[in-house]
């Protein structure tokens, strides 16, 4: 989806079209903002018996779930991210993109244990913590 919008966006601003490269952006954000809530949507009301059928029980389905519900919570985020990060590399622009994740990569390394273990005054949230992106 994102190399559509990235290429849309690319021929729209070649042929001279600067409002359709807009539109195409503003309707790439939409439409990928409306499929990562439709994936949120089934993540959450069908995950449990999802994993279940993938053989997960006890312990180890209900850790499944915490994390995938905190995970899925926040996915309409990460799929409007990319959105706009396709949008830009059609504008010839591949640094802000990059850096941009290569920044919440950086970030999350450390926070990812921290949230999980806790440290001090900050207690661990457990496998859900490892789902949370601040």
């Amino acid at each position: 989806m994102g190399g559509g919008v990235s290429s849309a966006v690319a021929r729209a601003l070649g042929a001279g079209r600067r409002d359709d490269a807009d539109r195409v952006a503003f309707h790439g954000v939409v439409l990928l903002g409306a499929i990562g809530a439709a994936f949120a949507v089934l993540a959450l009301a069908y995950g449990r018996p999802f994993y279940a059928m993938l053989g997960a029980e006890g312990g180890a389905l209900e850790a499944a779930v915490a994390y995938s519900n905190v995970v899925f919570a926040g996915n309409v985020l990460l799929w409007v991210m990319n959105a706009l990060a396709s949008a830009l590399r059609g504008t010839g622009d591949m640094l802000v993109p990059a850096g941009v994740v290569c920044f919440g990569v950086i970030l999350i390394i450390p926070l990812s244990p921290l949230l999980i273990y806790g440290y001090r005054p900050l207690p661990g949230l457990g496998v859900p913590g490892g789902g949370r992106r601040s």
